[in-house]
């Protein structure tokens, strides 16, 4: 069975990276069921004990879980794809609009040193509007 497959034994309507259904009786224990470390890339390989996303939209579709508590970007995704810039832009606006959004802990590992800079500072803009959403300065 591939790592990043599910260990259920149905199907899950719960989600699409699921081979199985016993989630909905709680006697899952997947791991994508439990908190998430995603590591999204088209090259790199994936360190142990994160989970792999090649795609903007797939890397959305995990923290739109609410379950991911570490994230690594790479922003160049290959050809005629969105830039992983496009992530953290997303989380951006996200965080802004739901302040009860979990903010995982981000980390970029992109070769391109303009786009690191932007995912940076976004990143730290990111941790500023959630200090101004709990009354901090």
């Amino acid at each position: 069975m591939k790592k990043d497959m599910c260990t259920c034994a149905v199907h899950c309507t719960l989600n699409t990276y699921h081979e199985s259904a016993c989630c909905e009786r709680g006697a899952c224990d997947c791991w994508c069921h439990g908190e998430i470390k995603l590591y999204m890339d088209d090259e790199r390989q994936t360190p142990e004990g994160w989970f792999r996303t090649h795609t903007v939209y797939q890397t959305i579709y995990w923290l739109q879980s609410r379950r991911v508590t570490h994230l690594s970007l790479d922003n160049d995704l290959g050809e005629n794809r969105e830039e992983g810039y496009r992530v953290i832009d997303w989380l951006e606006e996200t965080v802004y609009n739901d302040k009860t959004f979990p903010i995982p802990v981000i980390t970029i590992h992109s070769a391109n040193a303009s786009r690191v800079e932007y995912m940076k500072r976004a990143a730290q803009n990111i941790e500023r509007i959630r200090q101004q959403q709990v009354g901090g300065s």
